[in-house]
């Protein structure tokens, strides 16, 4: 899902929360052309950030926001110039999802 969609969903609270989060690897490598990497940083979603509106459309019992991130050879290039420091490159969220 879109930013957008997230933030109608659980609010703009969690969804910068859920961007705020160091982000990890979440295991699923694609070695296509680019080498992309997929990664994910995730909070549990506050419902007291929300309307009631929005917490009936939710699981009663919680659910995580996950922010996915890609990044490809010429990020790992970047990266590896810089000592390592994954800081180093520009993070920009591919999707949301929710769980």
């Amino acid at each position: 899902m879109t930013r957008q969609q997230a933030i109608e969903l659980v609010g703009l609270t969690n969804v910068e929360a859920a961007e705020a989060d160091n982000c990890e690897e979440t295991g699923r490598l694609y070695y296509h052309d680019d080498g992309e990497i997929e990664w994910r940083g995730s909070i549990k979603v506050d419902y007291s950030e929300l309307t009631a509106e929005q917490v009936a459309n939710l699981p009663i019992g919680g659910c995580y926001l996950h922010a996915y991130y890609y990044t490809d050879a010429d990020d790992a290039d970047t990266v590896e110039a810089y000592g390592g420091d994954w800081g180093a490159i520009s993070w920009t969220v591919h999707h949301y999802s929710i769980e």
